[in-house]
């Protein structure tokens, strides 16, 4: 349900809470380029997405705000490093949301800025993600959800150093298993991740672009009503290059508050 929005004049609460192990880092090709490498990254992700009473032809107006709390273990051949903190704030001005007539399909998209916060857990440069979100029912029990952006990275000031932009996609495809609970749902979800751009430092380009690639798959379930809704899933990683790969597991809710 990654396009499910509030009604007008309402606001959500969501929470992401995902916790990632990683027993590997590949390199280029996909081999294991960092010996004896393992990351435990527990992260609680809050969000409040508030839809105002404002109309754009046939487009509604949303807003939100994102402050995911981090705490991350990772052990390298020099050493282990243990931090917690504040990541990033992510703020999402404005989103334009649209929902079809006969209610089969519905989506916002806009663009997401990430503030960093200079710790150890924060990407210690500002990102623009140009993002949308979107779900379609091309029956009443099948669902069809997407979330696809692209992150464009400024320079890391203290290095000059510049990553290259990224294409993503997290999807979603879940089926309502259940006549009796009409409410819950079960299905399969992942995503994929692949840099369009070359990494820089002062300028110019690495040797190799250090670009990374990766893709995630696993089954997830979900059950929701008019007062709340969670999700659970678990993603497997593979295929991944520059980066590390491991699994992840989720554990999404939402609550709508009151005006």
């Amino acid at each position: 349900m990654a396009g499910a929005m509030p009604e007008k004049g309402d606001t959500w609460f969501q929470d992401y809470l995902a916790y990632y192990n990683a027993g590997k880092f590949t390199d280029r090709n996909g081999n294991d380029a960092v010996p004896d490498f393992k990351a435990d990254v527990v992260v609680n992700a809050m969000r409040v997405v508030h839809k105002w009473d404002a109309q754009i032809g046939p487009f509604e107006v949303m807003s939100g705000i994102v402050l995911p709390v981090v705490h991350q273990t990772i052990r390298t051949p020099l050493g282990r490093d243990r931090d917690l903190g504040l990541a990033y704030v992510e703020i999402q001005p404005i989103y334009l949301a649209y929902t079809s007539p006969d209610k089969k399909f519905m989506g916002y998209a806009g663009v997401d800025v990430y503030f960093p916060n200079n710790n150890k857990v924060s990407y210690n440069y500002h990102s623009f993600n140009p993002t949308a979100y979107m779900t379609w029912f091309p029956t009443p029990k099948l669902e069809l959800s997407a979330a696809v952006g692209v992150e464009l990275h400024s320079k890391l000031k203290s290095s000059d150093y510049t990553s290259g932009n990224l294409f993503y996609s997290d999807w979603g495809i879940n089926y309502k298993v259940l006549d009796k609970v009409p409410g819950f749902s079960a299905g399969v979800g992942g995503y994929v991740v692949t840099q369009l751009t070359d990494d820089k430092l002062n300028g110019v380009r690495l040797p190799d672009g250090n670009r990374q690639r990766g893709f995630g798959i696993g089954p997830q379930i979900a059950y929701g009503t008019s007062r709340a809704a969670f999700g659970l899933k678990w993603q497997h990683e593979f295929g991944t290059e520059n980066r590390p790969e491991g699994d992840k597991f989720w554990l999404q809710l939402m609550i709508p508050l009151k005006r």
